[in-house]
């Protein structure tokens, strides 16, 4: 079932990309923004240098869309890393199964492409170590996302009356809300046993959502999705 939920997102992922707004997500059928009271970015632990303007990068299918109020100072590198594991506690991945999302740090790379090719080499160890999940990461499929399209799909936002589900929301909001005000390109990767490149399905499918912090660090949060 989530495999077919996620297929029809990539479809709306085309349909999104000539028509704005042209489809809704498959996993719910409620407007999530009417569960988006979450805490505003200013609640996270730390956030981005300055108040200055977003910028917004933007190319075609493939991972690229980018949205970040991060700007080219702020806070270091040790305080966003802690910034995110704050606004990412007792959130929940849900899948088959829940998975928590994890802090992951990967080198300053010279300001190399965030790419699947970048992620493979940074963050292999941390998916190869992983109990659940699909590995070795260097022969798994891969996929990826724009952010601003993992941002629209309501996850745990689907149910008004359900206080966990809430609860949950408000959480991944904060989360969100803590990678754009500390990182610039970030974008979302899928790494699984089953599928085609640029289709990704299995039993432990790593879930990426990184970017770059001011310093040039590649720097997200992970976690497992077990699609059957």
């Amino acid at each position: 079932m989530h495999s077919q939920i996620f297929r029809f997102s990539m479809l709306c992922a085309l349909a999104f990309a000539t028509s704005a707004g042209a489809c809704k997500s498959a996993e719910t059928t409620n407007d999530a923004t009417n569960l988006t009271d979450a805490p505003a970015s200013s609640s996270v632990a730390a956030s981005g240098a300055g108040g200055a303007s977003g910028a917004v990068a933007s190319s075609g299918l493939g991972g690229s869309t980018t949205t970040s109020n991060a700007t080219g100072g702020g806070e270091s590198d040790a305080a966003i890393e802690a910034a995110l594991a704050t606004a990412g506690e007792g959130l929940l991945y849900t899948s088959e199964s829940d998975y928590p999302f994890e802090v992951v740090t990967g080198s300053n790379t010279g300001g190399a492409a965030v790419d699947e090719a970048t992620v493979r080499a940074e963050f292999a160890s941390y998916v190869d170590k992983k109990a659940d999940a699909d590995k070795p990461l260097a022969s798994l499929f891969a996929m990826s996302k724009p952010w601003n399209e993992w941002k629209a799909l309501a996850h745990h936002c689907a149910d008004p009356n359900d206080p966990v589900e809430v609860a949950q929301c408000k959480k991944m909001k904060a989360l969100e809300a803590a990678l754009d005000d500390n990182l610039t390109s970030i974008k979302v990767f899928y790494f699984g046993s089953v599928g085609a490149p640029g289709l990704v399905d299995g039993i432990g499918v790593s879930i990426f959502l990184v970017g770059r912090t001011p310093s040039g660090k590649l720097v997200g949060v992970a976690t497992l999705a077990i699609w059957t």
